[in-house]
């Protein structure tokens, strides 16, 4: 799954550079401190986290983002997280089969769509 700040630019000039930068380690953090063993947490670039999970329900992967959003809203006041999603299993139905991180960033693009805080799940067809 991807993560995306929504409004850097807000947040920025809200909190300033160095403190922005301070709230992206934490979310960072936050993301790694939610990974078990064999999953990962990184940050792409900018604003833009990614987070792989072995986790196979849906209920429980949309627990992990709720957690996420919910400890960087409440460190920054309110600031929300758009959030793409692929689940493997899905991706395997695809007559053509992008990469996790490319389903996930069209599933980003989706979420972005629906405004602050969208969360969009890649669908195949």
């Amino acid at each position: 799954m991807l993560f995306d700040v929504d409004d850097l630019r807000a947040l920025n000039g809200r909190y300033g550079h160095v403190e922005v930068d301070r709230l992206l380690a934490l979310l960072g953090s936050v993301i790694r401190e939610r990974c078990g063993v064999g999953e990962m947490g990184a940050r792409l670039g900018g604003d833009e986290f990614a987070m792989s999970l072995l986790e196979d329900e849906p209920s429980e992967v949309i627990r992990e983002v709720d957690h996420i959003r919910g400890r960087f809203g409440e460190a920054t006041d309110g600031a929300t997280l758009s959030v793409g999603i692929c689940d493997g299993r899905t991706l395997a139905r695809a007559p053509v089969r992008p990469s996790l991180l490319e389903a996930a960033d069209s599933a980003l693009w989706e979420a972005r769509k629906q405004g602050p805080g969208g969360l969009s799940i890649f669908r195949v067809g």
